[in-house]
């Protein structure tokens, strides 16, 4: 995770006034302290948490993506789409607060990330 990042948990603790460690890598991330009015029985009936979240990251599994933000990404080892990474030439532009949908394949030579954007996994199992 980057600064840019968030993760949400949802964690089940054993003990009351117990504590999880949240680790990134081999350090600790965060300490998350429980205590007794955190606790839920088991037995008990739980809604469907949603998170709260801020505009920059609402849920867009239902957006209209138009053809123009539609793209298939195909990742080898050294290109993407066949194109060799130049830091003077970007791949493509993004804008500000469009709904972009990419397929990507071919990720056995060298695993897919974004810097700087937000992405939400749309097809079960597609990550």
């Amino acid at each position: 995770m980057t600064g840019a990042s968030r993760g949400d948990f949802a964690i089940r603790c054993e003990a009351p006034n117990s504590f999880v460690n949240i680790l990134y890598g081999d350090e600790v991330a965060a300490i998350l302290n429980i205590g007794q009015e955190a606790l839920i029985p088991d037995n008990a009936d739980l809604e469907v948490w949603i998170p709260v979240r801020p505009p920059s990251l609402q849920d867009i599994s239902s957006a209209v993506v138009t053809s123009e933000n539609q793209f298939i990404v195909n990742v080898q080892r050294a290109t993407i789409n066949d194109k060799h990474w130049d830091v003077d030439t970007a791949l493509s532009t993004i804008g500000f607060d469009e709904v972009h949908e990419w397929s990507i394949s071919d990720t056995t030579e060298h695993p897919f990330h974004m810097h700087l954007y937000h992405m939400q996994i749309a097809t079960s199992g597609g990550c």
